[in-house]
């Protein structure tokens, strides 16, 4: 069964970015929960930032992707694109945004991801599980993070060690 990878808070790194695709196998999705790009601070005079090579390999990938801007990202620098977006990933509804803006109305939703904090997170509270995946890159909690949701199974990974930090059942 196919997976999808969800990450948030790249900030234009491009080290980070590239070990993020190879995380996506054949058939896989890639969810991005905002801050991809950080086209509004950056990291301007560092080597590894590099927003402009992020933004003309996404538009290239052989994967499924969903996107959404983040606080750091500029609708202008990557247009076509919203704060939020929603769909269905192997019968699961999802809302995904960056976390600096108001929820929706959930009812039609079981997963809610969220970034924006750079923390990770992996709750179910009354019904919704919510996601935040952390941070590959600038993680403000002891490890740097991503998550995977695969057969009705959710798992935060550290991202260094490619190891489970934290899974739920959502089955």
């Amino acid at each position: 069964m196919a997976r999808l990878v969800i990450t948030a808070d790249i900030h234009g790194s491009l080290r980070t970015w590239d070990k993020i695709k190879a995380l996506v196998k054949q058939g896989d999705s890639l969810a991005i929960a905002g801050d991809l790009f950080d086209t509004v601070y950056g990291s301007k005079g560092n080597d590894d930032f590099r927003p402009d090579i992020i933004k003309k390999d996404f538009r290239s990938l052989p994967f499924r992707t969903y996107y959404v801007y983040g606080n750091c990202d500029r609708e202008d620098y990557f247009k076509g694109h919203g704060f939020q977006c929603d769909f269905d990933f192997n019968g699961h509804a999802i809302l995904m945004n960056h976390g600096h803006q108001k929820l929706p109305d959930l009812t039609n939703y079981q997963i809610i991801i969220e970034g924006h904090s750079h923390r990770p997170r992996l709750d179910s509270i009354m019904g919704k599980i919510f996601l935040n995946p952390g941070s590959p890159n600038h993680p403000r909690s002891e490890y740097p993070s991503y998550a995977l949701l695969e057969n009705h199974r959710i798992r935060i990974m550290d991202f260094t060690k490619n190891k489970v930090i934290s899974e739920l059942d959502i089955s």
